[in-house]
């Protein structure tokens, strides 16, 4: 005969017969399967019912494996909606920490540690062990000097691309990887681990993000503004040449070469009679939304700007 405690309650179980029975009123956890009394176990209860960025099998953050020799990933920054990715990467042994790009998880960490919890780890590098294999294309040489004959890229940037696949070969790092979006909200963004030689603010390990947006007609990437170019971009635009030539199109928009990624805009050299202060002014109009709506408001007018302080 089986012993209920509790048997109106949702998280009751039946008591096993070869466990000890405390009280009459003990029952089972079905969750971390730990005893409670009658009088605990609905608190109990609402601790996994209430819990923040708890990771299991059906819930965690999309993630994606690009290198699994030095453990890089891609992962969704959010559990919902686009599956915007970032990298994470992974160590589980040697005196390298793990890491994750994004910047809130920072903060996390931070404040772990000075709580003497060394071994946080983030929502995203805890999604880790769910993550699935993407297919890793080899890009031939042969379709890229297809799109040298078509006139697609000029020899200069064949030669650049030709010489990121040749580095990413000897790093033993893929050059590029489409990462599946099987489970995003949208169909509309294609996102791309891209291999990037350096390592800057934007690739912290060594790879970037590029997106291409299938109805919009454009590519991007973190690298780079909407109004730079870099190469990556080009390394889309040959994948998407190779592996998916039905969504190839020769029109894509990729913006023009300025030839100035390592300078920020007012660092750029200007025509006679445009100072930095006008670039300084326009680029902060153009892109930054707050000041831009103050600017507006003041009717700014660029002849007397030297006599007024902006906050």
């Amino acid at each position: 005969m089986e012993i209920y405690a509790l048997s109106d309650h949702l998280y009751s179980t039946p008591l096993s017969k070869d466990k000890t029975i405390h009280t009459e009123a003990t029952v089972r956890c079905t969750v971390c399967n730990k005893l409670f009394s009658r009088g605990w176990i609905r608190s109990h209860m609402k601790i996994h019912e209430n819990k923040e960025g708890e990771i299991s099998k059906t819930k965690h953050h999309y993630t994606v494996v690009i290198d699994e020799q030095k453990g890089l990933y891609t992962s969704a920054v959010t559990m919902k909606g686009l599956r915007q990715p970032i990298h994470v990467q992974k160590i589980t042994h040697g005196s390298n920490e793990s890491y994750c790009e994004n910047i809130a998880c920072h903060f996390l960490k931070d404040t772990a540690v000075r709580g003497s919890n060394m071994a946080y780890e983030c929502p995203h590098l805890r999604s880790v062990q769910y993550a699935k294999h993407a297919d890793v294309a080899v890009m031939q040489t042969s379709s890229l000097d297809s799109l040298l004959e078509d006139g697609i890229i000029t020899m200069e940037k064949h030669l650049e691309i030709l010489n990121m696949n040749q580095k990413s070969v000897e790093n033993k790092s893929p050059l590029i990887v489409r990462i599946p979006n099987d489970f995003s909200t949208s169909k509309r963004y294609i996102f791309f681990s891209v291999y990037s030689e350096d390592i800057r603010y934007w690739s912290r390990l060594d790879r970037t993000v590029t997106t291409n947006d299938t109805v919009g007609n454009k590519i991007t990437c973190k690298c780079s503004t909407g109004r730079r170019y870099c190469n990556h971009k080009l390394l889309v635009k040959w994948y998407l040449f190779q592996e998916i030539p039905e969504m190839y199109n020769s029109q894509v928009e990729i913006e023009e070469d300025l030839d100035h990624d390592d300078q920020e805009p007012w660092q750029i050299s200007q025509p006679t009679g445009i100072t930095t202060d006008d670039v300084m002014v326009q680029y902060l109009k153009t892109n930054k939304k707050s000041l831009r709506i103050y600017i507006n408001q003041l009717n700014f007018d660029s002849t007397n700007r030297s006599t007024r302080n902006l906050p």
